[in-house]
């Protein structure tokens, strides 16, 4: 009874093992880069920024191997440590070598440090193609209005590109006479714009797992009138005053083929912390319901590549 309760237990215990399509894991090494606004002599540098960072990242343990490099706007320290390093301590405290640093070196150059791990290499997991009746703009819009939302809402999905047809857009055309005579900038109006999207109003609290979590909605733009009675100087100067706005398309800068024909491309990025096997079930039977739907506008989704 004994041997037989270890074997079901072992056997339940491999059932639920989870599958990934890559093991979760970290490179041990960390990039320092080094930036400059404005073009400078590689040799400066070398000896103002990257020298004295080099100096600094020394006094670090477990180093086994260190590589710099210099260009005239950019310069990259690797840092390769050995596989017994604690990787997160250490990600900590070369940050904060490069903190301490910072104040002796001259204000045009950035510095960041970079850590790359396995899950970052690759993380658009599936391309797809919609193709339909109607011409592309038609297969656009379906794409945009229905079929980008349902995959959006899929836990795990962390981003989406879409290629090929016309993307809607607001268009702003200034007058500029009249922003002249206000003294009003582009600048202006794109910083208004961006301030009031951004704009957060409180929610309430969520508790769970002995935490708790702060909710907050970020506004959004419903209707084109939001956008022509916004605010931009005081007066009130509205957006309507200096500006036309209307709905337009983007400039097109990609297309998408197949067998010469155009057609809608979707290229799917996963959230870094998914299980690619898992997430790629729920969004290939996301597809199917969707090409259920879809099968009145003659329109369908066909899976390109799937990295899992």
């Amino acid at each position: 009874m004994l041997f037989l309760g270890l074997s079901m237990l072992g056997y339940v215990s491999w059932r639920n093992l989870s599958m990934e399509l890559f093991p979760n894991a970290e490179l041990p090494v960390l990039y320092v880069q080094v930036t400059s606004q404005q073009e400078v002599d590689p040799k400066f540098m070398e000896s103002q920024a990257i020298i004295p960072i080099e100096g600094a990242i020394g006094t670090l343990q477990g180093i086994e191997e260190m590589e710099s490099s210099c260009q005239s706007r950019r310069g990259t320290i690797m840092v390769q440590f050995n596989k017994k390093v604690n990787f997160k301590y250490t990600y900590l405290k070369l940050q904060e070598k490069i903190s301490e640093i910072k104040g002796s070196i001259p204000a045009q150059f950035t510095v960041k440090v970079v850590k790359v791990d396995l899950n970052q290499v690759n993380r658009q997991f599936m391309q797809l193609q919609v193709r339909g009746s109607g011409g592309i703009d038609q297969v656009r819009n379906v794409t945009d209005l229905k079929i980008k939302p349902d995959l959006q809402n899929i836990d795990g999905i962390a981003g989406i590109n879409i290629f090929g047809g016309h993307e809607k857009t607001i268009e702003i055309q200034l007058d500029d006479d009249v922003c002249n005579a206000y003294k009003i900038t582009a600048n202006t109006i794109r910083n208004k714009i961006s301030q009031n999207y951004r704009s957060r109003a409180y929610a309430g609290d969520i508790y769970g797992s002995n935490l708790k979590y702060t909710v907050q909605i970020t506004s959004e733009y419903d209707e084109l009138s939001q956008l022509e009675n916004l605010v931009i100087a005081d007066g009130p100067i509205l957006l309507k005053d200096v500006a036309k706005v209307y709905y337009g398309t983007k400039e097109v800068t990609s297309y998408s083929r197949v067998n010469g024909k155009d057609a809608v491309s979707i290229t799917l990025i996963n959230d870094a912390q998914s299980n690619l096997i898992e997430l790629s079930k729920k969004t290939l039977e996301v597809i199917d319901k969707l090409n259920k739907e879809l099968a009145s506008k003659d329109i369908e989704i066909t899976v390109q590549n799937n990295a899992a």
